[in-house]
């Protein structure tokens, strides 16, 4: 199996840095394993005047970006962890999305002006981090990664989500309920090589 990790945390010694360590040496046993790190990477989210006129007709300019389709070509699964900062996925993923998801690699427009997914051949696992407790988060928020990501990215262009794992309390939960929670994860990604 060929593996993309798509890393957007900026703090190498976050819970998610770790957990994404964690889980490139797993995967890397047995697997290919290809690991965006969009910080380290520079990318730029921003959409500029240039990018939109060029995104319009599914190009870029930018090598970073045709390196990073070409890295999604090339994957089976697309794992992305970020923490939720205000309800939502950080801007550096947000723009990402905005940038190398274009027109005609992602998707494409049929007779009826409606989308339709280009990578029917990928599968995602999205893995979230949140001080806000999971029900919250849920119900009273709306989970709105369901919609803006997993629904209204991934799905509409043709990426199956596998699993969406959502873990909450990162601060406040303690060592205890992270190491569980880390442990967790391990053991989802041992079982799944």
């Amino acid at each position: 199996m060929n593996y993309l990790i798509i890393n957007s945390h900026p703090y190498d010694e976050s819970f998610t840095c770790h957990m994404i360590k964690e889980i490139y040496n797993i995967l890397t046993e047995e697997n290919i394993v290809t690991n965006i790190n969009l910080i380290k990477d520079e990318f730029d989210p921003v959409m500029r005047p240039n990018d939109l006129k060029l995104w319009s007709i599914g190009q870029t300019e930018s090598e970073l970006i045709l390196e990073y389709q070409n890295h999604i070509k090339n994957a089976d699964v697309i794992i992305i962890p970020f923490p939720i900062w205000w309800g939502l996925p950080p801007a550096i993923l947000k723009g990402f999305f905005d940038k190398v998801f274009l027109p005609n690699f992602a998707y494409k427009f049929n007779e009826h002006g409606q989308m339709e997914g280009n990578l029917f051949d990928k599968k995602a696992i999205v893995i979230t981090t949140m001080e806000t407790p999971k029900d919250i988060f849920n119900t009273y928020m709306n989970d709105p990664i369901s919609g803006s990501i997993l629904k209204n990215t991934l799905t509409k262009c043709g990426i199956e989500v596998m699993k969406y794992i959502q873990i909450d309390k990162i601060t406040s939960g303690g060592k205890e309920y992270t190491t569980a929670v880390m442990d967790d994860v391990i053991k989802f990604f041992k079982n799944i090589k």
